[in-house]
């Protein structure tokens, strides 16, 4: 009897467990994340069209990372900044390090500066014309938490926690003077800036936009809830891409940046603290969920296409060429090679077929989506029948262009029970069974 009772114990649990898969799963792109969402087995240093090929660990937390040429250089709590050379990225070489007066949390580098923000010691600027000798030559104490720097010709904008955006005039980097601020409403955490706009990640009160073209006098035009907690930014064209914490990858539309309006997004595992974008991919740092790389070609559905699980926490992101390097914790300096060109996506960006193995259900509180790759556009036809083989309704009965295409069905609509969804596309023939649970 206790077998039985143990047996149907271990049952239960594990039908539990496989259903809340189902659920929390995310859209496949291709066979490679299809095999993943079948087999749903991941661990540490698990990867996904990536591989990593060095490694510089000298055991401090590293926070932040930039690229210059053959030049890695990286912050870390109470450790500084390090200058690692990457010209061969299977053997990661340290050059030359300065120590901050604190906690290093991000850097910016231009011409033969490193403009560091230091925490409660602010902006720090240190030489790096030679690289094995780095030496700080100038500093400004902001008023509070210096966590993210971005720097625009003679000016540092500086994120700076409780106190908001700071503006620094470093045309003299012997003694930077503060030219203006503006007191945001949470923690400014992340900053990038972009002709006359500076994109604040402000911790709770999501993405603010504020106006810099007078910077003794910034001004804030518009705002953006993300919904958790925004931790960096990374802008492009029209789109603010919004590394949100827990709430994930944030796609936010600024070309009217005085209504900014999401996108999408996109839900990882872990906790995104840094973005990367690149042509038509985001390489997000997901904190323990690793360097996961987004595909943002359809900015309303973008789509996971590889990741690599760095059993740390991946704080921040940049990238050069076929190259991520990510600053990874306790772990150190990763590089990781993402081996697709251009894009990444050109083999992999259209399916072959519509067929019973390139579609994929995802069961929602209210809905059920059911998402279909297609290689081209053309005239999809579904309709929606009970078990008893009558039809309730026509889905879809019209065009939709090629790529990957979403359905949605309202589980409101009908009682808990199996269903089929039946169909056509030139010709092939789509026969799918969804259950409906309430």
């Amino acid at each position: 009897m206790k077998i039985k009772i143990l047996f149907l114990t271990a049952l239960i649990l594990f039908g539990t467990l496989l259903f809340s898969n189902a659920i929390d799963r995310d859209l496949p792109i291709n066979e490679w994340d299809m095999k993943r969402e079948i087999n749903d087995v991941k661990a540490d240093g698990d990867s996904l069209n990536c591989t990593l090929v060095g490694n510089y660990d000298p055991d401090y937390w590293f926070c932040g990372v930039y690229i210059v040429d053959t030049f890695a250089y990286v912050v870390a709590e109470g450790a500084g900044l390090r200058i690692v050379n990457v010209s061969n990225p299977t053997n990661p070489i340290e050059i030359g390090f300065y120590i901050t007066g604190n906690s290093a949390c991000n850097v910016y580098v231009k011409d033969t500066f490193a403009f560091v923000a230091d925490w409660n010691d602010g902006l720090r600027i240190i030489n790096i014309g030679n690289p094995t000798s780095p030496i700080e030559i100038g500093y400004y104490d902001t008023n509070n938490y210096a966590q993210d720097v971005f720097v625009v010709d003679s000016f540092a904008y500086v994120a700076d926690g409780d106190d908001g955006l700071r503006i620094i005039n470093v045309s003299n980097p012997v003694a930077p003077v503060q030219t203006g601020y503006y007191d945001t409403s949470n923690k400014a955490r992340g900053i990038y800036v972009k002709d006359t706009f500076a994109y604040v990640a402000d911790g709770n009160d999501g993405l603010r936009i504020i106006n810099v073209s007078d910077p003794s006098t910034p001004v804030e035009i518009g705002f953006y809830d993300t919904g958790d907690y925004a931790w960096s930014i990374y802008v492009v064209d029209t789109f603010a891409y919004v590394a949100d914490y827990y709430g994930g990858l944030r796609i936010i539309n600024v070309s009217d940046p005085n209504n900014p309006i999401e996108t999408g997004f996109y839900d990882t595992d872990g906790s995104v603290m840094g973005v990367y974008v690149k042509d038509t991919l985001a390489y997000l740092a997901d904190g323990g969920g690793g360097l996961r790389i987004i595909n943002i070609s359809n900015p309303t559905l973008p789509v996971e296409i590889g990741y690599y699980d760095a059993s740390s926490s991946a704080n921040g992101v940049y990238v050069v060429n076929t190259f991520t390097y990510v600053a990874n914790g306790f772990n150190g300096l990763y590089i990781i090679k993402f081996p697709m060109s251009g894009s990444g996506i050109e083999e992999n960006k259209l399916p072959k077929n519509v067929s019973i193995n390139n579609y994929y259900i995802k069961y929602n509180l209210s809905t059920v989506d059911i998402y279909f790759g297609l290689k081209e556009r053309g005239e999809l036809n579904l309709d929606m029948y009970d078990k008893m083989g009558r039809q309730l309704h026509t889905i879809n009965n019209g065009i939709v262009e090629s790529g990957y295409t979403k359905i949605s069905i309202n589980k409101n609509d009908y009682p808990t029970g199996e269903y089929f969804i039946k169909g056509k596309m030139r010709e092939m023939e789509i026969n799918i069974k969804i259950l409906i649970i309430k």
